[in-house]
């Protein structure tokens, strides 16, 4: 595996690595309603934190106070999770595509030699797309 091929792998991936976060960036972290939910969240916990430090925490009511702000941050942390489900899915995508390519492009190349001899149920793994026998030699996608 010449230097040629291992550049073009560190690039793929560091390509990957800043398509990700401009995908994430702009499907989450610039919309203004992503941040203000993130301001709740840390309000919400602030609140929570001076409510259990109060002495009325220990008396019935404080209790009921206390649950209803742990349950006020659950449904904030929450709504931030749907919102940023679209932003993972798009980026599982993408490494789901850099992993595709990068198998495809190095196909019976040798990525790499192992020290030791994979047990029978991980060679095939760490030995993918590559003619012969020698199990010490692994591919790419390992």
């Amino acid at each position: 595996m010449g230097l040629l091929e291992i550049a073009v792998g560190v690039g793929a991936s560091v390509l990957a690595c800043v398509v990700n976060e401009v995908i994430t960036w702009v499907l989450v972290t610039r919309k203004p309603e992503n941040r203000r939910r993130q301001e709740q969240i840390e309000k919400a916990k602030e609140a929570l934190k001076k409510m259990k430090a109060a002495p009325s925490a220990r008396t019935a009511a404080g209790r009921k106070a206390i649950e209803k702000a742990e349950e006020n941050i659950q449904n904030l942390s929450q709504a931030a999770t749907v919102a940023k489900m679209g932003s993972m899915l798009l980026n599982g995508l993408v490494m789901v595509v850099l992993v595709t390519t990068l198998n495809n492009a190095y196909e019976g190349v040798v990525a790499g030699m192992l020290p030791f001899e994979p047990v029978a149920l991980v060679r095939n793994i760490t030995h993918r797309n590559i003619f012969g026998t020698n199990w010490y030699e692994c591919s790419v996608l390992y």
